[in-house]
């Protein structure tokens, strides 16, 4: 399965899961979740 994530500033990212380690959805879930952390104390402030 291939992901093509489109952020907020146009960047595009594309990630292969066939094949890819488990733990690679982790690490993905866990970036995002850092990113969103940060994007909501900036707002907020």
């Amino acid at each position: 399965m291939i992901k093509e994530i489109t952020l907020k500033d146009g960047e595009k990212i594309t990630i292969d899961f066939e094949g890819a380690p488990f733990w690679k959805l982790w690490a993905l879930q866990l970036y995002c979740l850092v990113m969103v952390g940060k994007f909501m104390k900036n707002t907020h402030v």
